[in-house]
Order: structure tokens, then sequence, then C-alpha cells
């Protein structure tokens, strides 16, 4: 950029940024002082400009690469790398164990994790080691942004003195957690708990074909689960598998409003070492959809209740509970079982079950609310005789299953608008199929 000064018969010529080709003939101090002024108030100008129309250099969203010859060596590089509307992808043939593995996610929002599988692994693992501190004591990663999404990755192996250490936690102590926290296609495994957040009003979680197993510290406590959701705003659960836990809960969840769908929340287990307190707690009422999932205690159980609503206290506004076209097998044979229980204290519940398949020794309710039910089927015995393979938890029908097939109602919608007609079947492991349309609806989790 050139300028040229032309005062009477003297001339002045500069080029900025090139001291070389500064040309100053005749000029006096007082003059030079007086350039300088200029110059300082042209860059004053332009400055303001950029600030004001926001011409600033940015790198643009980008993909980061984590793992053996890429980019970065640890996903906490990575991140610390990373800005906004990054994907950072970390390679299975990476060994992430105890600090190379460890992640506080603050700081920094709208971030993708993605797992890439390389060879016969098919996701990265995060493992923690029993000789250094998982973060804040809590978990292998820690989540405390927003617009975080987890992607395809696996988290083993976490304890903390507190007996409830996590493969992933959503909140922090100085919670910068909210938004939308989407968890997909991860597992977690052998985790005192092996997923859990802190209450935050703010966050909106959705997991999706995500496994969660022997979740629990195993000294028969209730208090360690394979997934426990906190105090949210909404929690949507879809095409998942939790099972094999150690004395806790498959699935308990606080939030205000709770999507259940399309999971499997089977104890199955061959010893009284994994069994399940509830298949699913939902202790805070709030407004809970159960829709098309299947259920199983098994013979070791130790909570004779399979389904639990509202067993803590009702703080959240909403009462109603739908428990829609769901399969749930008790194998404990024990008369005193109860499938769906609610307090003895009149919150003004609703619960509305219907299309349910029920097989098992036991009462079907317990506990006050206000039952709303429609054809639902009962068998007093575990296998009904028409599941495709009842020990392999294959819940789906035969042709045998004229008790159930076109048996059905249409479940309607719930009273805000919400539709409960199933239009997903579980698949295992951790997918989802539609649910075909053939005429009147089937009762249970599979349409024949």
């Amino acid at each position: 950029m050139c300028y040229l000064i032309t005062e009477k018969s003297r001339t002045i010529g500069f080029e900025l940024g090139s001291t070389r080709n500064i040309k100053i003939k005749e000029m006096t101090i007082m003059k030079m002082r007086l350039l300088i002024s200029k110059i300082l108030l042209v860059t004053l100008v332009m400055t303001s400009c950029i600030s004001i129309f926001g011409v600033i250099s940015v790198r643009a969203a980008s993909t980061l690469t984590v793992g053996p010859g890429k980019m970065y060596a640890t996903p906490k590089a990575a991140y610390t790398a990373a800005v906004a509307g990054d994907t950072i992808e970390i390679y299975a043939d990476g060994t992430y164990f105890g600090t190379n593995a460890y992640l506080l996610i603050q700081g920094k929002n709208d971030i993708t994790f993605r797992g890439v599988a390389v060879g016969t692994a098919a996701r990265p693992k995060m493992q923690a080691d029993p000789h250094a501190s998982i973060i804040f004591g809590q978990a292998i990663w820690v989540i405390g942004a927003q617009g975080i999404t987890v992607d395809n990755i696996e988290f083993d192996n976490a304890t903390s003195t507190s007996k409830n250490g996590a493969g992933i936690k959503v909140g922090t102590p100085t919670d910068g957690a909210g938004g939308n926290i989407t968890i997909t296609n991860c597992f977690f495994y052998n985790n005192q708990t092996n997923f859990i957040t802190a209450a935050n009003a703010n966050v909106n979680l959705t997991m999706l074909n995500c496994e969660f197993s022997d979740g629990g510290y195993g000294s028969r406590s209730d208090q360690e689960h394979n997934c426990y959701v906190g105090d949210i705003n909404t929690f949507t659960l879809r095409y998942s598998y939790s099972h094999n836990v150690k004395n806790g809960m498959l699935v308990k969840t606080r939030a205000q409003t709770s999507y259940i769908e399309y999971n499997r929340l089977t104890d199955e287990g061959t010893s009284n070492t994994y069994t399940s307190n509830y298949n699913i707690d939902v202790p805070n009422a709030g407004d809970a959809y159960i829709i098309g999932n299947l259920f199983e205690q098994n013979q070791y159980s130790t909570n004779y209740t399979l389904l639990s609503y509202c067993m803590e206290g009702a703080p959240h506004t909403g009462r109603n509970c739908y428990i829609i076209n769901n399969t749930v097998v008790n194998d404990l044979n024990q008369a005193t079982s109860v499938f769906m229980r609610t307090p003895t204290t009149d919150y003004g519940l609703t619960v509305t079950y219907k299309n349910n398949i029920f097989t098992g020794v036991g009462t079907l309710t317990s506990g006050i609310a206000t039952w709303v039910q429609s054809n639902n089927y009962t068998n007093t015995s575990p296998d009904p005789g028409f599941f495709v393979n009842k020990a392999a938890f294959d819940y789906r029908l035969t042709s045998a299953a004229t008790a159930v097939i076109n048996m059905g109602v249409s479940p309607g919608t719930s009273y805000s608008g919400y539709s409960l007609t199933p239009v997903q079947q579980y698949i295992q492991k951790c997918s989802s199929l539609a649910r075909p349309v053939n005429g009147t609806i089937d009762i249970g989790a599979y349409e024949y």
C-alpha cells in the first residue's frame, strides 16, 4: 500500500511496511510527527472496521486425527488444538490407557469425537488405569461443554473411591454442559457406573445404538448402574442394549422427560453376580415414554419389581408414564413379583399400559396411580411357547402367537400429542428395523 503526500513544492513518498522505500524530502521534525499521527489514526480506523464488520481470519472447521502416525497421539492433545465445529477421529489401533485416555471436555463447544475402525478393531478403547485417577475421580471422559457428540468409542474399567467411576460423565462441578449431548454406537463395559450424568436442567441427552454391560462395583449395593441419568431436561435412549449389571439398575432416569424406546434391557447372567435392582427406574416421575422394549428379570434377582415409577418422590410437573407395546419376561419364580410399581403416596400419577406382553409369575401393578390399561397379554409361564428363541432372549413372534397377533389396539397419543404407536423394532445387537404395518397392531415389541 503506497501513499503520496504533496504540500506546495515538497513531496513526500513512502510505502507502508518497507522502510527502505520511504523517501522524505525537506520534512521538519514537526511534520514527521504529524504524519505519524495520521498513520496511527488510519490504523485505528482500519482496526475498528475489522471489529465492526467481522473481517477476522479464523480457521475453518476441520478433521483432526488421533492414533499411531496421525496428527495427535491422544484425544486430549487433539481437543486442545480443536475449534468449534471440528471432528476428532480416533483410530482404533492406538493405545489409549490411563492418562492417554482421560479427557476433560470443557471450554470448547460443538466438537464431534468419532472412533474409526482399524482391521478387526471396531472402535478405539478408552481404558482406565486403576493406578491413575480418572477425571475429577469421576469418569474417563467428563463432558462439561455444549453440543458434544461421541460416536463409536469404548470405555472400560473406570473405578473411583466413591464406587461409581464412569466411562462418561455429563456434567462437572463447574457445569458448562448444556444443549444437545449425543452419544452413539458406544460400548460401556465394566465401569462401576457405566454412564452417568449430573443434574443439569439445560441438558438434552440422546443415546442411540449403545451397549452397557457389567456395570456395578460388585458389592451388591443398588448405587452403581449400567446407565444413570440425573435431573436433566430430556433423555432419549433408543436401539440400545443394557445387560449383566451387578445389582444396580439397567437404566435409571431422573430426567424431566424420558423416551425409552426400542431397547433390550435384560438381566441375563447365569449366576447371582448379575441381577438388576430394577430393569428400569424412573424414580422422580416426569413424563416417561416406555415403548417397544424388551425386558427380562433373571432368576437371581433380589428386587422383585421390573418397572418402577416415582418411587423417590415427584419433583417434576409431569406425572404420566406410558408403557406401550413392550415384551416383559419375568424369569424370577416369586409370587411377590411386581411388573409395574408406583408409590403408596398419591402424587396424581397416571400410568397407561397397552399392548404389552407380560410373562412369568407376578402381580401386574402395585401402588397408587390412575391405571389405564388395554389389550395386554399375560401368561404365568415365562415362556408362552411362541417366542423364536426364549433361551437366547429372542422374543420375536412365531406363527404360534395367535393370542397376540392382530390382538392389539391403537395406542393413540399422549396428553401432549406425542404418538404412542411403535414405529421401530429392536434388532440384536444395538440396531433396529422399521416395524411393519400388517393390519391390526400385534401385542408386544414385535410385529409378526
